[in-house]
């Protein structure tokens, strides 16, 4: 495992926003996180003030409407290498998966304090980005951490502010299980046949089991099985059967989780290659997610191996 801590040192934050209610509420975002505020200015105001795009390591941003200046704005400012924590709302959230990278980029969708703070604290300060080459399960586990560290910074704005209600954080991480694995494809103990012959995978099979999963929250109360992971691999399966493309928007609704949770899983498995992003042949500017090679054929060998054992793939 290596660390890389390569983030950018400046300590002022470009505020970008053309609502001057909210900038007020992103000025403090910043303040708390240990960074000194700069502007606020207006989309409008930057188009016409190239040196202030030019000149900025880190910017914090309001998107409350898709347009074309906007979207150019996010580009120039991705293209100069400038970190970027940005605040939206989910119809947005293709637009600017399109425009931006991943590698310097944090979205939050719905404004959340805590979600705020940590996003920019990251990326003012040398927080560790760790590498996981040698640790198949380092992202799953940084990724709880994260969680962890949103939701204690939630607490803690509730308790300062009196408010229980000032500040919402609804998203959900499992922690890590216990080393058990499941018997091997060909272990064969109590079958009546030497091997069950297995069906051929169909995306309405996936979209049954999905929809079972669902059925779980009619009777429990909600978010006590979350479990994006997985959710966003069946969905991306059956998709896959389908031969139809996913948005980054549509695949974070699969995820059963909030929209900013779901973004965070889907970069860790990105990252771990299980995901990739995907021009669309049709239109270059537009990104898609996609099961890489190796996740379709580890999910394809999956149902196959339980379906040989007579099990549900719940």
């Amino acid at each position: 495992m290596t660390t890389d801590y390569s983030v950018s040192t400046s300590r002022n934050v470009l505020i970008i926003s053309d609502h001057a209610d909210m900038a007020v509420h992103m000025t403090e975002d910043v303040q708390a996180a240990g960074g000194r505020a700069t502007g606020p200015h207006s989309v409008s105001e930057l188009a016409c003030d190239a040196d202030v795009v030019q000149g900025a390591h880190a910017a914090f941003i309001n998107m409350a409407s898709a347009n074309g200046a906007m979207e150019q704005l996010l580009r120039d400012l991705s293209s100069r290498g400038c970190h970027i924590t940005i605040v939206t709302q989910l119809p947005f959230l293709d637009t600017l998966y399109d425009a931006l990278p991943d590698d310097r980029t944090h979205i939050i969708v719905g404004y959340n304090r805590a979600e705020n703070i940590l996003a920019l604290a990251a990326m003012l300060r040398p927080v560790p980005q760790v590498s996981h080459e040698s640790d198949g399960g380092g992202a799953a586990n940084e990724l709880q951490h994260i969680t962890r560290q949103v939701s204690a910074i939630a607490q803690r704005l509730v308790e300062l502010s009196g408010e229980s209600d000032s500040v919402r954080y609804d998203g959900y991480a499992h922690e890590s299980g216990s080393d058990y694995r499941g018997q091997p494809a060909n272990f064969e103990n109590g079958l009546t046949d030497a091997k069950r012959k297995a069906k051929p995978l169909t995306a309405s099979a996936v979209r049954d089991i999905l929809r079972a999963r669902r059925m779980r929250d009619r009777f429990f109360e909600g978010g006590l099985f979350a479990d994006p992971a997985w959710d966003m691999l069946l969905d991306m399966t059956a998709a896959h059967l389908d031969e139809s493309q996913v948005s980054v928007s549509s695949l974070c609704i699969a995820a059963c989780v909030p929209p900013t949770t779901a973004l965070r899983w889907i970069k860790v498995m990105t990252e771990q290659g299980i995901f990739e992003r995907r021009a669309d042949n049709a239109d270059g500017r537009r990104v898609f997610i996609a099961l890489s090679d190796h996740a379709r054929k580890a999910m394809r060998d999956y149902m196959q191996a339980i379906q040989e054992q007579g099990l549900a793939a719940l």
